[in-house]
């Protein structure tokens, strides 16, 4: 009886630490998804730059117009260089790419409290400051901005000391 007891009390410990490793996976996932885009079209257009440098160095083979031969072999090459660039998508500077909250600082109250998920390109997001309370369409973001296109159209760019919570809406 106390082995089942124990049991039935200790399976809901056990999942209570579990949502913050499935959030931290979902995000990783995003990350490894939005690199294989970005690899995949570099590498579809260096492979399209790479056949129409070869077609044109055949044809103007073809033809004897050295001309087109010489143009022809070095957008080859360029487009050789743009197919083995893609690679770097799967990089440490790439793989690491995340939007998080920026470190405190003692100088300013207003801080990001929150941050629910992670936040894409044309995520619908609400963005509480000390004043106002704005809902819109995510932009950007950089080391020490947030811009989003609100509701009425308008771009806003926030700093990350103005926003106190920062989350994502359906």
């Amino acid at each position: 009886m106390k082995k089942l007891l124990f049991t039935l009390l200790f399976i809901p410990l056990l999942s209570l630490g579990q949502n913050q490793e499935i959030v931290e996976l979902q995000n990783e996932i995003d990350l490894i998804k939005e690199n294989l885009d970005s690899h995949h079209k570099n590498y579809t257009t260096g492979i399209i730059v790479s056949i129409a440098g070869i077609s044109a160095t055949i044809v103007g083979s073809f033809i004897a117009a050295p001309i087109l031969v010489i143009v022809g072999s070095i957008t080859s090459l360029v487009g050789t260089g743009i197919t083995i660039d893609s690679d770097k998508w799967f990089g440490k500077r790439f793989m690491v790419k995340k939007l998080t909250k920026p470190e405190p600082s003692t100088s300013s109250k207003n801080k990001i409290t929150e941050l629910k998920t992670s936040i894409h390109l044309n995520d619908n997001i609400e963005v509480k400051t000390s004043f106002k309370t704005y809902i819109g369409i995510f932009v950007s973001h950089g080391s020490d901005r947030f811009e989003i296109k609100t509701t009425k159209g308008k771009r806003k760019i926030f700093t990350y000391e103005e926003i106190i919570s920062l989350k994502k809406v359906d």
